[in-house]
């Protein structure tokens, strides 16, 4: 046991208050260390879920394009030459077709991009990689 006076008392008592402090503040930013690498490899099983997503898309796409091509080129002509001999029919627009235009954008962020590749070099007819508008507007 040490004698010691007031002075040197206070001192010594914010001196373990800090050390508690800091020990507190340490807990706190491994947690908040783990937390963040949690989420980031969290954050890139959402990515991949997000491209394969993005290819059924651009897959249901595709299937539905081809559907009205063989629709236009093999079945409406022949319900046309049908519709022809009924000269009382003169309504034909029911029969006008219109294939999608849209595909789905390429997901191009480096976190959710697992293998270094990209849906845009796997598809290079597909316009919807990262344009110069589009990387304005996001």
């Amino acid at each position: 046991m040490a004698l010691v006076s007031p002075v040197s008392l206070m001192a010594s008592l914010k001196a373990v208050a800090f050390s508690w402090r800091q020990a507190t503040l340490t807990d706190n930013a491994r947690e908040l260390y783990r937390l963040s690498r949690e989420l980031y490899d969290r954050m890139g099983s959402v990515g991949k879920h997000l491209a394969d997503m993005g290819g059924s898309l651009r897959r249901s796409v595709d299937g539905y394009n081809k559907l009205v091509g063989s629709l236009e080129t093999r079945v409406l002509p022949s319900a046309r030459k049908i519709a022809a001999l009924d000269p009382t029919d003169n309504d034909s627009t029911g029969l006008e077709t219109k294939p999608v235009e849209t595909m789905p954008r390429a997901v191009t962020a480096t976190e959710f991009v697992l293998d270094g590749s990209t849906d845009q070099e796997e598809h290079p007819d597909n316009e919807t990689g990262p344009r110069e508008d589009n990387a304005r507007a996001s």
